[in-house]
């Protein structure tokens, strides 16, 4: 039987789930503080993590996702969202940590298991933000299945979301404070 943690549910816990959040009151069936560890879940005892608008209010990321790995089993998923840093929501709300880009899952992951396809090949040939240094020891406990933008219904019909996610570290940046984007949706895989 697959079992799923909403992590940081607050009052939105998704059906089926074991909701943790540090807000007495809210759906929460466990209250955790996530800036505290150990969480009280047992090793490998989830199967798929929801980890939606969450990070962006975490302290010490790498840490977290350390927790996350502990309490994950071999090729568990990691799926959320967190705010663009181009949008708007990343700086309304006071309680926001971090300003993340689809770049920060290269340092909290391992690339894409694919090759990337041909127009990106090719874009790399006039920009390359060069090879990451220095990343976290937890990059190794996590494969990078889909790191996408997302951007308001305009831009989506503009075709904008389209291209941006061909090549996101162009668009973060030359483009972003242009044409805003709206959230970075995020699936890791857990690698034990």
């Amino acid at each position: 039987m697959k079992r799923t943690l909403d992590l940081g549910c607050g009052s939105n816990k998704r059906a089926g789930t074991i909701g943790a959040d540090i807000t007495q009151g809210s759906a929460a069936d466990v209250i955790v503080n996530l800036e505290q560890f150990f969480y009280p879940f047992k090793d490998n005892a989830f199967d798929h993590i929801v980890f939606s608008h969450v990070i962006e209010h975490l302290t010490d990321i790498p840490r977290v996702m350390e927790e996350i790995w502990r309490i994950s089993s071999p090729n568990a998923c990691l799926g959320g969202a967190t705010p663009h840093f181009s949008s708007s929501g990343s700086y309304s709300d006071p309680t926001h940590r971090h300003h993340l880009s689809c770049r920060t899952f290269d340092y909290l992951s391992e690339p894409f298991p694919d090759p990337p396809g041909k127009l990106r090949r090719f874009l790399n040939i006039f920009y390359n933000p060069g090879i990451l240094e220095h990343r976290p020891k937890v990059a190794e406990k996590f494969q990078k299945i889909e790191v996408r933008l997302t951007f308001n219904h305009v831009f989506r019909r503009l075709g904008i979301e389209w291209l941006a996610n061909i090549y996101p570290e162009l668009y973060e940046s030359f483009f972003a404070f242009i044409i805003p984007a709206r959230d970075i949706v995020f699936r890791l895989k857990v690698i034990k």
